[in-house]
């Protein structure tokens, strides 16, 4: 995920914002009551209590915090923690701008990758399904990056899938590629199809739809099926 610094967010500089989610995720914004927590959110952003209160109001209200009140022996702590959909923002990198024309054209080109990947029965793993979400599905014209979520299936089961597997790790050593460990190894047949759908192209972001959990909290869009899903 990517955004565009020079944007806003519930009002303020984009970057404040996820600076205040980069704070929640290292588990820095605590204290023994609201106020105190309210407090160090608008130290960081260097406005009034009253503005922090809104941007936590509205944090919380679009699920990117979620506020914990603990009961300890010699008091209570309250805590702003970080969802997954406000981990994946914090996380984000602030980088220049796409088009949405240009982002169509990812789309598409991706689309057309993962088609050649389809009917190619090499490749372990095919694409069931792509979604897209984050600004494309929203009527903006410039967009931090494309976002999209790819669900793949196994081609194989059984003995054929352990096979063919094996195949493509033996592949990928023969042509130099080394794996940290015997995990990577076993998965490295997943991962190269999720690597050719990349194809390294600048302002598009790929993400796992089996392991992602925003997908559970995000509205997206369908924009291919496998033929016959």
């Amino acid at each position: 995920m990517n955004i565009n610094p020079k944007e806003t967010m519930f009002g303020l500089p984009i970057l404040k914002v996820r600076e205040i989610l980069r704070q929640a995720i290292k588990e820095r914004l605590w204290g023994n009551s609201r106020k105190k927590v309210i407090g160090k959110v608008a130290l960081i952003l260097k406005q009034p209590t009253v503005i922090a209160q809104e941007l936590v109001s509205q944090l919380l209200n679009e699920n990117y915090i979620v506020l914990e009140k603990k009961k300890f022996q010699d008091g209570i702590q309250y805590e702003l923690i970080a969802t997954e959909k406000g981990r994946r923002f914090g996380i984000a990198k602030a980088t220049a701008s796409i088009s949405r024309a240009k982002a169509s054209e990812l789309l598409q080109d991706l689309i057309e990758r993962a088609k050649s990947i389809n009917e190619n029965p090499e490749f372990v793993f095919f694409v069931e399904r792509i979604e897209v979400f984050g600004s494309y599905i929203t009527d903006k014209e410039l967009l931090g990056d494309l976002d999209v979520g790819v669900k793949l299936d196994r081609r194989y089961n059984g003995t054929q899938f352990t096979q063919h597997n094996q195949h493509r790790i033996e592949m990928a050593k023969s042509g130099g590629r080394s794996f940290n460990n015997s995990t990577d190894q076993l998965n490295w047949p997943y991962l190269e199809v999720i690597l050719m759908l990349k194809a390294r192209k600048r302002g598009l972001s790929i993400h796992d739809i089996n392991e992602d959990e925003v997908f559970s909290v995000t509205e997206t869009r369908v924009v291919y099926q496998f033929p016959g899903n």
